[in-house]
């Protein structure tokens, strides 16, 4: 019996600058099966319908990384990806093409900036300048890490996907830093030094990895960003406010240069117990902006005022809670964050307690990712909250009536899939009314303050990714972004009073939202 075909909608954006004013929809009906690929259905509509329409193809394998475009909302290989993953319960898909690259027509984007930056970092081998009399040989424990780097097709789903290529035209881009990584890292190159003179932007990344999230090869470029930037970390080539953060780091435990001895100040008159003198139910670890921050502050005070209504005994380390490194690691400092994941393993395998809740993204990633011989089991403080409203425990007594909308930490949806349990705590709350920004879960928009952002401006002239998504988020008629970082805290609420929107809209983390809730 032959397999019924289906009906599609396709909604695709079409422009064309000779003659159009303004980008457009065009919305086409097609027929699909279930091994009809997208773009397939483009070549339908282009065949039957309207052969005006314009886009890239040619390998049709996944090869040549010519016919990426951005499907609803993210970034892909329409050759490899078939029509029904794509689309929504009526059966529609939106087409649209790479973002942050000028439009030549329709779905076909002007890619010069983007092969730009790859020439910058001279991807090519440099041998010595007087040949040896024998081949190069590579170590084995060297070819996986350049055969994999060696995968990257050029597509541009990564450079067109990146936060800050949307606010930083120079940024030299994702798929460049791959490119630089393997040139550098090769025991044969000699180049080190032409490799790296055209990456200034290299500090601009905020390693939010989105690009790795995306790549059709299942490559990490933005991974390779702390590799590079360690080269000039050892070479002192750095930034005057990011080497503040690290030699703070060093001396006082935290990148801020407040004293380690304060520390604990946000927690005074809260009665927590300090875990390494006594068993408490769950260590928390707050980071070292809710630590200090006063604006931040008010999230790990709102956890522990709701845990003690519930009977939930926390503890922290005390006087001896330091950095987690999380940032020291991502702006290159190798050495230190490799001294502070041994004294702080020494440290918590001291804690008497069942678990680890972070107050921060950052902290849980680097202590689920980062600390191999962490045998404490760690979460962030979303999935113990969401699973203590499954199992009962905490009930809303009050009501939000609030429009909320929540913005994804890179840290915490992207790079580690806690995607359900912020938004399970928000619809808990009786009275809110969760609304979705056009960019959510694994399709975030960075807040733009990761990978030691926080101390460092950048290079950009047209704003700030916070700029870009407080607007996002006011688009949704909400009244509050809720989010579960302070970082993306700090980043979106200066980006509300910078743009003048505090009259319309407020950042809140929801931990205070939970604590109002109740």
């Amino acid at each position: 019996m032959a397999k019924e075909n289906r009906t599609a909608t396709l909604r695709i954006q079409r422009f064309n600058p000779d003659v159009d004013d303004a980008p457009y929809f065009d919305t086409f009906e097609v027929t699909y099966g279930s091994e009809t690929t997208v773009l397939d259905a483009l070549h339908q509509i282009k065949t039957e319908q309207d052969g005006s329409l314009t886009f890239r193809r040619s390998c049709r394998h996944g090869i040549c990384g010519s016919c990426a475009a951005n499907v609803n909302g993210r970034n892909i290989l329409v050759c490899k990806t078939p029509l029904k993953e794509t689309l929504d319960a009526e059966r529609k898909v939106i087409i649209r093409p790479l973002s942050y690259l000028p439009i030549i027509k329709d779905l076909v984007v002007d890619r010069e900036a983007f092969w730009d930056q790859y020439l910058n970092v001279k991807p090519w081998l440099i041998p010595p300048k007087e040949l040896p009399e024998k081949e190069f040989l590579v170590p084995p424990d060297e070819i996986s890490t350049y055969n994999h780097a060696e995968m990257c097709i050029m597509c541009g789903i990564c450079y067109s996907a990146c936060p800050v290529v949307n606010v930083e035209k120079d940024f030299i881009g994702p798929h460049a830093m791959l490119k630089a990584f393997l040139r550098v890292s090769d025991s044969r190159d000699r180049g080190k030094d032409e490799h790296m003179a055209n990456m200034p932007t290299l500090w601009d990344c905020t390693t939010c990895y989105m690009c790795n999230a995306l790549c059709p090869k299942e490559l990490k470029p933005g991974a390779t960003s702390p590799s590079l930037r360690s080269i000039w970390v050892e070479e002192g080539k750095v930034p005057r406010t990011l080497g503040v953060s690290l030699t703070s780091t060093y001396r006082n435990n935290n990148p801020f240069e407040y004293p380690r001895e304060d520390r604990q100040l946000w927690a005074e008159g809260l009665g927590l117990r300090n875990a390494i003198e006594e068993a408490v139910d769950t260590l928390y670890f707050v980071c070292c902006l809710s630590c200090y921050d006063p604006r931040a502050q008010k999230a790990p005070q709102a956890m522990v005022k709701t845990m003690r209504k519930l009977g939930i005994q926390l503890g922290t380390l005390g006087d001896e809670e330091a950095c987690c490194g999380s940032e020291t690691r991502r702006i290159g400092e190798a050495g230190l964050f490799e001294m502070i994941a041994e004294e702080r393993s020494e440290l918590l395998a001291s804690a008497q307690a069942k678990r680890m809740v972070t107050i921060s993204p950052h902290c849980f990633d680097v202590y689920k990712n980062y600390y191999p011989g962490l045998e404490l089991p760690v979460e962030h403080y979303t999935q113990f909250i969401a699973r203590l409203i499954a199992e009962g425990k905490l009930t809303f007594k009050g009501s939000l009536r609030k429009r909320v909308t929540y913005h994804d930490p890179c840290y915490l949806g992207i790079q580690n899939k806690v995607f359900n349990e912020p938004r399970t705590i928000l619809q808990s709350i009786p009275g809110v009314e969760l609304i979705e920004m056009e960019q959510n879960r694994e399709n975030s928009m960075c807040c733009g303050g990761g990978g030691g952002r926080m101390w460092f401006e950048g290079h950009g002239e047209n704003g700030h990714a916070s700029h870009a998504r407080a607007r996002q988020a006011l688009s949704t008629g909400a009244d509050i972004i809720a989010t579960a970082c302070p970082f993306c805290l700090n980043m979106l609420e200066d980006a509300v009073k910078t743009l003048g929107l505090s009259d319309k809209i407020e950042v809140k983390d929801i931990m205070e939202l939970v604590q109002e809730a109740l």
